[in-house]
């Protein structure tokens, strides 16, 4: 009791001020940075700046960066974490009257790669009637993505400009920052607790539908012929136009294919083109990549350069108008391993792990 009173009271020091720091950090977090990907023009920037993170976790304290808009040197414009004169990132302040609109900016400016965060972490993050959701992983991230105002009472997030950090099972919160500066407790799901709306996990808050904001890099990801569903990481959710036969292979959904397993997708320079990047490095220096390009009704695409076939053109769905992918050849490219169970006419695909 004596630890959680102290807790609690040191967490009221958290964001008084910008760059406030008077609180240690729960048990189990520890620190993590996220760097910021955006495109424009066909043109994808990675690594922009290794010392100037996106937002970051110094194990106290939640930090937002502003950011600002760069051109590379052909013109492309792209987004970038806000520096001042000496460097240093310029903080979103909570007291501030723009808060919520440049936090807003820098969260949905295109997160993709995390970095030494040693457990998953999910943070979901309240502005005003904006609600975002994003979880992270050792293997990677998904971008924040806006939550309805409905799902986020449930779990908790009723006050403006705070930040939630959940635990790696995404039902306990062992952390909220913001300018409240109140501690937010949530157990896990607990069929004995008095107060079962008090202790709804998020996997219960929050559906896990087709293009699902779950973590990254663990567990596999299975999928039927004929079936509109799917079991990611042990969740089955029901998902509309999953697999096709074509041509007598399992053509796949490209942009379901790209959520589940951490890729991102984007429309190339070309007609009709697509280009896939599968991040295998964490490092943050150096982030490294995997790009692959296809074209709908081309039998040729290339990764990294590299040619590669096939068995059928990726096309378009004639009722959806979603692009669809041979999904062996798809995984094989991108090197997610895949398994066909011909006992129930599944394809089980793991999900991506670090080269």
């Amino acid at each position: 009791m004596r630890k959680l009173l102290a807790f609690a009271l040191s967490v009221t020091l958290l964001f008084a001020s910008a760059g406030a720091l008077g609180a240690e950090a729960p048990v189990g977090m520890s620190s993590f940075m996220a760097l910021a990907i955006r495109s424009s023009a066909g043109k994808t920037v990675v690594g922009l700046n290794g010392k100037v993170p996106l937002f970051w976790f110094d194990g106290k304290t939640f930090f937002i960066c502003e950011i600002e808009t760069a051109k590379t040197k052909d013109g492309a414009e792209y987004k970038k974490p806000k520096t001042d004169k000496e460097g240093k990132p310029v903080i979103c302040a909570p007291s501030s009257k723009d808060f919520t609109k440049k936090a807003l900016q820098s969260l949905t400016s295109g997160i993709y790669c995390v970095l030494e965060p040693q457990e998953a972490v999910a943070i979901c993050v309240r502005l005003e009637n904006t609600c975002l959701y994003g979880v992270f992983s050792k293997q990677g991230a998904i971008r924040f993505s806006q939550i309805g105002t409905d799902r986020a009472a449930k779990i908790g997030l009723t006050k403006p400009n705070m930040v939630y950090i959940l635990d790696q099972d995404y039902n306990r919160l062992v952390l909220a920052l913001g300018n409240t500066q109140k501690v937010v407790s949530q157990e896990a799901p607990n069929p004995d607790t008095a107060d079962p709306e008090r202790c709804l996990g998020i996997k219960d808050v929050l559906p896990y539908e087709c293009l699902s904001f779950e973590q990254l890099g663990r567990g596999h990801l299975q999928i039927w012929t004929g079936k509109e569903e799917i079991v990611s990481c042990g969740i089955r959710s029901s998902c509309p136009q999953v697999t096709a036969t074509h041509q007598g292979s399992v053509a796949a959904s490209l942009e379901l294919l790209c959520a589940q397993l951490g890729c991102s997708l984007e429309k190339g320079t070309e007609q009709n083109e697509f280009v896939i990047h599968r991040f295998v490095s964490l490092l943050w220096e150096k982030p490294a990549a995997t790009e692959l390009r296809l074209k709908i009704g081309q039998f040729v695409g290339s990764v990294d350069g590299k040619r590669v076939d096939f068995p059928f053109p990726p096309y378009l769905d004639q009722k959806t108008k979603k692009p669809m992918v041979p999904l062996r050849a798809f995984c094989n490219a991108l090197g997610a391993r895949i398994h066909w169970r011909t006992l129930d006419s599944s394809a089980l695909v793991e999900r991506f792990v670090r080269k």
